[in-house]
């Protein structure tokens, strides 16, 4: 048995197009993880601007800096000191100078634009901070509105509400804050993996199809396991490739990304898992 699953493997190791497909996948996996990193930018002024790796470290330095946790005092002075900046400057606010932090003005504004969505920078500007501004209240109402509206195609059911609001309690406030943007790009990569089906598909589907091409099935089927263990040796030899080839494929992009970006640098966002569609 080992030995068919080993030449079955050879097989598909061996064709030129497999190999074809094999290199054609790397270098999109490649491609696919080091592109996204270049077009990152950071605008520091008019005419001074940060662009690449130094646009992606600058904004995860920028939003790990802020603070560990999202706490309600710490999100309330937060926004308060951008409203007397903006007080006192006007139109004539620097936003180069808050670009950085762009993602949690965001998070605070998409918080108290309900849950259908939709806000405008200035929206910012209105929110009252006397008394905290309530944000994790806010979400709770955000989270059960989304849950209590009317849809067309088929509203959420008394259990699923439960289901959804009991999973809603489980989760710790305050929130954990850190840059999101390194793992927008690991997750830009991570999609192109399913592009890699089409490699699969190219280097395995001639597995059982090379046989009848060749006119050589019946010279097959006649051998000793030609209808037992060669099947299996075949099935066997093809998930295996296809285990070992996504695993190279992951490996190449953590490798990339890893150098690039760095693992000590990537802090994950809990808050960015924000509920906006739980269904």
């Amino acid at each position: 048995m080992k030995t068919l699953i080993f030449f079955e493997l050879k097989k598909i190791l061996c064709r030129k197009a497999s190999i074809a497909a094999i290199i054609s996948g790397i270098l999109l996996v490649i491609v696919a993880d080091i592109l996204p990193i270049y077009e990152c930018e950071v605008n520091l002024g008019e005419e001074d601007r940060l662009k690449g790796i130094a646009a992606l470290r600058y904004q995860s330095k920028v939003e790990c800096e802020l603070t560990d946790e999202l706490t309600e005092e710490f999100l309330t002075d937060f926004l308060k000191s951008y409203q007397d900046e903006l007080k006192k400057k006007g139109t004539d606010l620097d936003w180069y100078a808050i670009s950085p932090s762009s993602n949690l003005y965001r998070l605070i504004a998409s918080d108290h634009a309900g849950y259908t969505g939709g806000w405008k920078w200035e929206d910012l500007s209105k929110i009252p901070t006397e008394g905290g501004i309530r944000f994790y209240e806010k979400r709770n109402e955000n989270i059960r509105g989304l849950l209590n509206a009317e849809y067309s195609y088929g509203n959420y059911s008394e259990k699923e509400r439960e289901y959804w609001l009991n999973k809603n309690e489980a989760v710790r406030v305050p929130f954990k804050w850190g840059s999101k943007d390194p793992w927008n790009v690991i997750w830009m990569g991570i999609r192109s993996l399913f592009f890699q089906l089409l490699v699969l598909c190219v280097c395995i589907v001639p597995v059982f199809s090379d046989e009848w091409h060749l006119k050589t099935d019946a010279l097959v089927l006649s051998t000793r396991y030609g209808r037992t263990k060669l099947a299996s040796a075949k099935i066997i030899a093809s998930f295996s490739f296809s285990l070992l080839y996504m695993l190279l494929c992951g490996i190449t992009g953590f490798l990339i990304l890893a150098c690039i970006v760095g693992v000590d640098g990537t802090c994950l966002c809990s808050c960015g898992i924000y509920f906006r569609h739980i269904r």
